[in-house]
């Protein structure tokens, strides 16, 4: 076929086609890509570039590429473009571009000269990528790192067996073990025998049920020292869930530990002093006081015609606040005994010790005409001999505060995995909830003593016996409901 002149040469089908894939790959893609002049007009503004920038096609479109450059960045930007002129290739190369409103994003740009077929420079390509998230993620990931040197508590990672990868500054500035001493090898070498094996059996079954594990721990030091440290143990997972390493962060507490043992010998000591220097005193001051009471009851006797009814009020008023200060000195006594000696712990039925009690208060019993219901009660392992005055005191009070009612008083046990726990219930006054606590303390009473006899040591007793044999004591009540008293007892392996 013969072209006319006026028929412009027509590009082969092939070469078409190839055009038109490339115009869609450019079109396509999720880089920005544009094309610029060699005076830096921009050229071509592809969709991805549009979102990019926040620019229309024909917005752009032959504008200067410096409209989408920050102030202050211009000079950059010429230099890059220079040096690719030249022949050098830049490739990811992060700066900062500016969208259409003003915002500036990081990006990420690959920088190309354009030739033609005679080596001549037609131009330039930027290929761009928004970095934004991913600069931030590095910020924040800089950030963590920082945190994790500069903290004063250990950091340890290790892989699922245990095998250290990581430590920060800390954990060398306390143990005094360095970098090349414990990445790849476990963390034993921190064992200081103080944990059964148990514990670390229960730790790595924490762990690896997913969850976080935290105890205070002894440790021990390169040199052989121990410190103590609260450690907490946290895993890592995947995104499959499954665990990949652990993270261990350990505060050092031995000083706030030393500390507190110190402390605690120390009140030990003032306690242990205060307890002989009360039981001297309750001693010495019973023989004076029995004195004074026989000789105010040989003198009522003797002058008991001679008196007149005020005299007789007088004289059983004294005698009254006599008897009453001796059982203050004899239940004084018996609170101090309790914190000394030597604790005789030994096998036995604590039905034995109830039914002690019960012997002890049989004449309270059957005067206030009261009845007794005992449940199953266990084989325990305690001072048989404070176990009955536990009983003996919370029996006593159940019969002391009675109510209108005929007095009922139940007494049973129940079991978990560490301990009995004994309840003693009844059907009396019961005590306001307020109150609950208070009770337990020294000389606390919640009635006059015109109302209800009492010195306010009993409780306190039972708490100092229930307490020094590893339990705790409490009371649940309602004023008119009645109380329930609770006391624990551990179990011994």
């Amino acid at each position: 076929m013969q072209r006319t002149l006026e028929e412009p040469p027509q590009p082969p089908k092939l070469f078409q086609h190839h055009f038109d894939l490339f115009a869609d790959l450019i079109e396509t893609s999720q880089d920005a890509i544009i094309a610029l002049s060699p005076e830096f007009k921009i050229l071509t503004f592809n969709h991805a570039a549009e979102l990019m920038f926040d620019y229309s096609r024909d917005e752009i479109i032959g504008q200067s590429a410096f409209n989408l450059v920050p102030l202050g960045r211009g000079g950059e930007l010429q230099e890059k473009l220079k040096r690719v002129h030249a022949g050098e290739a830049i490739a990811h190369y992060e700066t900062l571009r500016m969208k259409k409103d003003g915002t500036r994003f990081n990006v990420s740009i690959r920088i190309s000269a354009i030739r033609n077929n005679h080596d001549e420079l037609t131009g330039f390509s930027w290929i761009l990528r928004d970095v934004t998230d991913k600069k931030a993620a590095e910020s924040l990931i800089q950030k963590l790192s920082s945190v994790v040197e500069q903290t004063a508590d250990m950091v340890m990672i290790t892989d699922k067996q245990g095998i250290v990868e990581y430590i920060n500054p800390a954990f060398s500035t306390i143990t005094g073990y360095k970098k090349e001493e414990v990445i790849g090898f476990t963390s034993k070498i921190l064992k200081s025998g103080k944990h059964s094996s148990s514990f670390y059996k229960q730790m790595w079954e924490t762990l690896l049920a997913g969850q976080p594990f935290q105890a205070t721990m002894a440790n021990k030091k390169k040199d052989g020292t121990l410190f103590f440290c609260e450690k907490t143990i946290t895993p890592l997972f995947r995104e499959d869930k499954t665990i990949s390493h652990f993270v261990s962060t350990d505060k050092d507490i031995t000083d706030k530990k030393l500390a507190e043992e110190q402390a605690q010998a120390e009140l030990r000591r003032s306690n242990t002093q205060l307890e002989e220097f009360a039981s001297i005193a309750s001693h010495d001051l019973q023989e004076p006081l029995r004195t004074i009471t026989c000789y105010l009851q040989l003198f009522a006797s003797k002058n008991k015609l001679l008196l007149d009814s005020d005299s007789k009020d007088y004289l059983r008023f004294a005698l009254t606040s006599s008897q009453r200060l001796q059982k203050l000195i004899q239940d004084l006594l018996i609170y101090s005994k309790v914190g000394m000696g030597k604790i005789s712990s030994s096998e036995f039925k604590s039905l034995d010790a109830v039914n002690e009690a019960l012997d002890l208060l049989r004449e309270s019993i059957s005067r206030n005409k009261v009845r007794v219901k005992i449940g199953p009660l266990p084989v325990i392992k305690a001072d048989k001999n404070r176990m009955v005055q536990v009983f003996q005191n919370l029996i006593s009070n159940a019969i002391k505060y009675k109510s209108a009612k005929p007095p009922t008083i139940q007494i049973t046990a129940h079991s978990d995995k560490k301990e009995w726990t004994f309840k003693i219930s009844d059907n009396g006054i019961g005590i306001p909830r307020e109150s609950n606590s208070k009770i337990f303390k020294l000389f606390q009473r919640l009635h006059r003593k015109t109302e209800i006899e009492g010195t306010g040591i009993g409780l306190a007793i039972c708490q100092k016996i229930v307490e020094q044999a590893g339990g705790k004591i409490w009371v649940e009540s309602k004023p008119d409901k009645g109380s329930e008293f609770y006391f624990t007892v551990p179990k011994t392996p």
